[in-house]
């Protein structure tokens, strides 16, 4: 209705001036239109979907023939990659962190040109790229870049006339004229609707409230957001997609799933995000490897299974060359030189089997391994916490009372801006608490995995990196670190090769040979993840943090951390991260922070919790007003009350002697048992039978009342 308003308003200004009203008069009227401004509504999804089926008869709109790229001239990022891509359909590329994957959007989408080959479109086409890390032209404004003239011409209709709007406070002449044009311009553009919608966008991706800032000073995840949003309202036609889900909270997700999921426009996506992986690429997916891609029709499933298949193949078939090529040496070895010549295309045959058979460098799977740290017997506790982030006015944490223990697995949930990643802060003991204390166990090593990344230096190789890294982590453990020309280090006695530790860190962190010598600026963003990783872990944490840690991390490394979290990993776990599948199999439980300062401690899936905020939402209310809605898990009504279903030390030690103290009290009552069953045989008189039969029944009544409080403190203990 804002625009309707605003149409009638600036009909009456129209009028009036031909009328020959005053100016003052006409500028009375004007200051009464309402300024043009982002609203917060809901998006209505369009119901539309193109099936994989229909998708692989669609028309082609894209082309790519005989593209290459390398890192430097000689190694291949991709060879001679020729396909198309039909209109509607949706493919995930995946691949190794560091073959490529970034690259080749980037010149599919127009950012990069490859080293030869050639990407055609249909005439018109829109493609349009979002990068991992978005960037804008300096100076800006948000809002100058969500309402940006290089849109589609609806959306330069939409800038021009919010710029007029603007203009009319002057009360000038020139300032209707303009307004009016502007307005004309969004009746044949189509300006109005492009508006509303562009208003749904923003507000789905949480950018309408920071349209009044510079865009220089957004955080890596409001840039994240601002690129998605403005990408969408320009309505491609083909989307290129890196980490899209990178910085979005559960709610944009499901949402940019949806939005992608139930329209035909083409799109090419990389992500991390199994989930988002098999919602929306039901089309293909393309496998980056050793420069040449893979096609697989189906979803991400579907693509596990064909790999096998592929790999199982391609095993075979080299088997059956090697055998080829002993014979075909076999051959060239017998024969003498003057006949050589005779058999050239036999010889060139056989140069082909060398090279078709030359075995690959092995880029071995990814291998996580952490020394242990002994963890003493209490870890960390929060009491009666409470903060609020002046800087943002938000409260974090009010009256927070939780005791971590060994073996803890928390998942740490909630909307953007709730203060995930402030806890974390606090945990670490970079912030300090307004009232109440965080108490941290003498034994307690921190490995913190920061969502930010790390700050390399760029300008030092791969291999002198990992070596001092590991260098440094040997001397932290107080051991005498001597290092003599050759580069050998000693630690108490036995020399180790520093160079040599670092080779064994790179082979493990699956980085190959012939990326060893190379800067660490030259990595890619994926890639320093993993270096970040290693860095991490080495410095033997037993109380491992980590924020949003399967963002750019490839898929195949965030399985292996998965497993190795765990099967190997036997310290303290808590972890942020919007990533619905590795939630789930890692969490023992969640912190679901609620904003306002609330944290709940569901005890249940991330799944769970999901699917009880739905039906909450879908009730109008909050699924913690009802603890059992959706089923028989609860949500405890704060983490206070949690913590108090949880042991506390001393309740620690009642336990662990309470067994023992048991199995003594049970052999008393069998002695005294055993002197009753034989009194009649030792003659023991009348009064000493009732002694024992006395001792007896208070032995049974305390052993009862031990094992009652056993089963209460084993329930504390699973809680």
């Amino acid at each position: 209705m804002w625009f309707l308003t605003t149409r009638v308003l600036f009909t009456m200004v129209a009028v009036l001036n031909a009328l020959g009203t005053t100016q003052a008069f006409r500028a009375s009227l004007v200051s009464r239109i309402p300024p043009p401004r982002v609203r917060h509504v809901a998006l209505q999804m369009s119901t539309t979907t193109a099936s994989p089926g229909q998708e692989t008869n669609a028309e082609t709109v894209l082309w790519l023939r005989g593209l290459s790229n390398t890192f430097d001239g000689q190694r291949y990022q991709f060879k001679d990659l020729s396909l198309s891509l039909a209109k509607g359909q949706k493919v995930g590329l995946v691949g190794v962190n560091g073959c490529g994957k970034s690259t080749l959007l980037r010149c599919i989408g127009g950012v990069e040109k490859a080293e030869s080959g050639e990407i055609e479109t249909l005439k018109g086409l829109t493609v349009v790229y979002v990068d991992q890390e978005p960037t804008f032209p300096p100076g800006l404004k948000v809002k100058d870049v969500m309402f940006s003239p290089s849109g589609s011409p609806a959306m330069a209709a939409v800038w021009a006339y919010q710029k007029a709007s603007e203009a009319l406070a002057t009360g000038t002449e020139e300032a209707y004229d303009k307004f009016q044009e502007a307005s004309q311009r969004m009746d044949v553009t189509g300006g109005w609707e492009a508006e509303t919608i562009a208003n749904q966008i923003f507000t789905q991706l949480n950018v309408v409230d920071l349209q009044d800032k510079d865009v220089d000073t957004l955080s890596g995840g409001q840039r994240k957001r601002l690129g998605l949003a403005t990408a969408l309202v320009r309505k491609p036609d083909v989307i290129l997609l890196d980490e899209p889900s990178n910085h979005l909270d559960i709610d944009a997700i499901e949402w940019l799933e949806a939005h992608l999921a139930n329209r035909a426009v083409t799109a090419i996506v990389v992500t991390h995000d199994r989930y988002f992986l098999e919602t929306v690429c039901q089309s293909e997916v393309w496998e980056l490897e050793d420069a040449a891609l893979y096609r697989h029709t189906g979803n991400y499933e579907s693509f596990l299974e064909a790999k096998e298949v592929r790999l199982s193949s391609q095993a075979s078939a080299r088997a059956n060359d090697l055998k080829k090529l002993q014979k075909e040496l076999a051959w060239m070895r017998k024969q003498p030189r003057a006949r050589q010549a005779k058999s050239k295309s036999r010889q060139g045959a056989y140069h082909e089997l060398v090279k078709k058979t030359a075995k690959k460098e092995e880029v071995k799977s990814l291998s996580l391994e952490a020394a242990k740290s002994r963890l003493g017997s209490f870890v960390l506790a929060f009491d009666d916490a409470s903060f609020r982030f002046q800087k943002a006015d938000k409260q974090i944490l009010t009256s927070f009372t939780y005791e971590f223990t060994k073996g803890d697995r928390v998942g740490i949930v909630g909307p953007n801006g709730a203060g995930k990643s402030t806890f974390l802060s606090i945990l670490l003991g970079e912030l300090p608490l307004d009232s109440g204390e965080v108490v941290q166990g003498e034994t307690v090593r921190f490995g913190y995995y920061a969502q930010a990344g790390m700050d390399f230096p760029d300008g030092v190789r791969l291999m002198e990196y990992v070596k001092q890294t590991a260098e440094d982590a040997l001397a932290k453990e107080g051991s005498t670190v001597r290092t003599d020309e050759q580069g050998n280090i000693s630690i108490q006695g036995p020399k180790l090769s520093g160079e040599a530790l670092a080779r064994q860190l790179l082979v493990r962190f699956q980085f190959p040979t012939s990326r060893w010598q190379d800067l660490v600026g030259k990595l890619s963003g994926g890639e320093r993840r993993r270096l970040q990783l290693m860095w991490v872990l080495a410095q033997r944490p037993n109380f491992l943090i980590l924020d949003e840690p399967s963002n750019d991390l490839d898929l195949s490394t965030l399985a292996v951390l998965e497993e190795f979290l765990l099967e190997e990993y036997k310290g303290v776990l808590v972890f942020v991260s919007h990533d619905r599948r590795f939630v789930d199999r890692l969490a023992g439980h969640l912190f679901a922070f609620q904003g306002d300062g609330i944290v709940r401690d569901f005890q249940g899936s991330f799944s769970d919790w999901l699917e009880m905020e739905k039906e909450a939402k879908a009730h109008g209310g909050s699924a913690w007003q009802d603890s059992t809605l959706g089923g028989t898990r609860k949500g405890q009504s704060d983490a206070k009350t949690a913590a108090s279903r949880r042991l506390s030390g001393k309740e620690k030690k009642e336990l662990g002697g309470m067994e023992q103290a048991i199995g003594t009290l049970q052999k008393q009552a069998a002695e005294y048992q055993s002197k009753l069953d034989e009194g009649h045989k030792t003659n023991a008189g009348f009064s000493q039978l009732a002694e024992w039969a006395s001792r007896l029944e208070k032995i049974e009544a305390e052993i009862a009342a031990k094992e009652d409080r056993w089963l209460e403190l084993m329930e504390l203990a699973d809680a």
